[in-house]
């Protein structure tokens, strides 16, 4: 199972492994999905750091500023690392709930899963129609599927930081994809058709607590 060729996914995965060895980061992005639920690798690297973090990376690294994104990016090979600055990049939510929501997963500092769940669906929502956004999708669907998200948490997330769009969205995308949960493995038609049910019954019971 997997949306990219593995000689990309692997080498991917081994610049995360030395970036991780020399700088201190908070993983988002597919690599942090894919650490909670193991389910698609990546082909692309996103972390988070500090402006002291990002002072010595740019001492090894010349790292291109994106404005318009309002991140960093730089190549390793054919890997590409985008680099988002606390109180810099903007996440969908406020930056310090990106630095103090974050969780030890296999040596990793990885931002905790209800609230990157958040991220990936800002990102979803920028590039809808894109193949990025197919990933973003799958990603999305991974940690529901998994387990990784308490959606009472999630749903109080989205209510204190005024993200219906998000949460209406993160709906529309349980219960109307197809294909994506095939990539998941999930073929059986009726088990996924059981699936979006018990959501819909989770979810608007995470609604009413709140």
């Amino acid at each position: 199972m997997g949306f990219y060729h593995p000689d990309i996914t692997e080498e991917s995965w081994k610049v995360l492994l030395d970036l991780n060895k020399r700088y201190s980061f908070i993983l988002i992005g597919g690599w942090a999905v894919w650490l909670y639920t193991r389910a698609l690798k990546s082909k692309d690297i996103d972390i988070v750091v500090d402006f002291e973090e990002l002072a010595l990376l740019r001492k090894e690294y010349p790292l291109a500023k994106n404005p318009r994104l309002k991140k960093y990016e730089l190549k390793r090979g054919t890997t590409d690392v985008y680099i988002y600055v606390l109180h810099y990049s903007e996440f969908g939510i406020p930056p310090h709930l990106v630095a103090s929501h974050v969780r030890s997963v296999e040596g990793f500092k990885v931002l905790a899963p209800e609230y990157l769940l958040v991220l990936k669906l800002t990102a979803a929502m920028n590039r809808e129609l894109a193949a990025k956004g197919e990933k973003d999708r799958i990603d999305i669907l991974s940690m529901l599927v998994s387990g990784s998200i308490d959606l009472r948490d999630f749903v109080s997330i989205c209510g204190r930081n005024n993200l219906n769009g998000h949460l209406n969205f993160f709906e529309r995308t349980v219960l109307r994809s197809q294909s994506e949960y095939a990539s998941l493995g999930l073929t059986d038609l009726r088990k996924v058709r059981l699936f979006k049910e018990r959501f819909s019954k989770e979810l608007q019971a995470a609604k009413a607590y709140r």
